[in-house]
């Protein structure tokens, strides 16, 4: 978003300036570079940046740029100069919500709303939603969790971000004067954004899925929202759907049949944390650890029983009331269901 605004704001004045179409584009691509230049570049920054570099160049040289083209050169670039950003959740995130952004919302945005406030609000839950649909696997596999605060952010800090971005800018000529102007701004939408990412109804809780569920969803996507042009490639992702479907249910089958007793030791630092799963598929936590200056409950305990496919714990028994042993409770009794303590 900033590097949108920047190339608005530079286009909005060079047009003013200069007219030679050639000069103007190879000054907008100065401005970028030298920005990419000062700034830490991050994956979503160093990806917008190269597809806006490549973008003026398709400009310059009268050619019409290809956004899937841009996109993918970018992330190779990327990838070239360190590999590992392949594993890297900003890298994902910025790469794939973009291309749910761009794919999807032309699939989903067919209502005409002529009052501006509630077209902004209906575009913004829209964009929200494209990049979410394709998302969400990876934000699920990484944090465990998800939030529905997303939404309500995107309508309500998207414009005040916008104005901090123009008036930031406006302080490389008269810095004295917008900083007062932009402190109050800036705490009030950090304010906003706390309050509203804390609302507990908010955040949802998700077991991990497995690989299999994720390509079976990333499919699904594919066939019925994405839709390809080609009757083919519907066909092969139909039937391909089908047979890991039919995989799932084997394996869950056989998993269901496991009479095998399990025994995990959690590292929850200081304090014990174990994890028995019964022979009749009971799961017991005994103890759940804890520290004063970290939360073990939402960092450790929580996210390991998510990988572990587990949403519920049968019984939960704690050996004895020290806060290195029992401290974790509280957070997992709010996110996790326990028929009995």
């Amino acid at each position: 978003m900033h590097i949108a605004i920047i190339i608005l704001i530079s286009n909005a004045i060079l047009d003013h300036i200069i007219k030679n179409y050639k000069i103007k584009n190879i000054l907008l691509l100065l401005i970028i570079i030298i920005y990419a230049t000062i700034i830490n570049l991050s994956s979503s920054s160093a990806r917008a940046i190269i597809m806006a570099i490549l973008h003026i160049i398709s400009k310059l040289i009268y050619k019409k740029d290809n956004f899937l083209v841009n996109i993918s050169l970018a992330s190779l670039i990327l990838l070239i100069i360190n590999p590992y950003n392949l594993i890297d959740s900003g890298f994902q995130l910025s790469f794939i919500a973009s291309l749910g952004i761009v794919i999807i919302l032309p699939k989903i945005e067919e209502l005409e709303i002529k009052n501006k406030i509630l077209k902004y609000i209906y575009v913004s839950l829209l964009v929200s939603i494209s990049a979410n649909i394709l998302i969400l696997p990876i934000i699920i596999n990484t944090f465990k969790k998800t939030s529905l605060s997303m939404f309500l952010i995107q309508i309500i800090i998207t414009p005040i971000l916008y104005i901090i971005e123009i008036l930031g800018l406006a302080t490389i000529v008269i810095p004295s004067q917008l900083v007062f102007v932009i402190k109050p701004i800036l705490e009030i939408s950090v304010s906003i954004f706390n309050y509203i990412s804390q609302i507990n109804f908010f955040t949802i809780y998700t077991k991990v899925p497995k690989p299999i569920t994720i390509t079976i969803y990333y499919l699904s996507a594919l066939v019925y929202i994405i839709k390809p042009k080609r009757k083919f490639i519907i066909q092969i992702c139909k039937k391909t759907i089908i047979l890991l479907l039919i995989l799932n249910l084997t394996i869950s089958i056989i998993n269901q049949a496991d009479t095998n007793l399990k025994i995990y030791m959690i590292d929850v630092g200081q304090g014990d944390s174990t994890l028995i799963i019964t022979p009749e598929n009971k799961k017991i936590l005994i103890d759940g650890g804890g520290l004063e200056n970290y939360d073990i409950g939402e960092k450790v305990l929580i996210p390991y029983l998510l990988n572990k496919q587990i949403k519920t714990l049968d019984y939960v028994m704690i050996s004895h009331f020290d806060r290195d042993y029992s401290m974790t409770y509280p957070k997992i009794a709010k996110n996790i269901d326990i028929l009995s303590f």
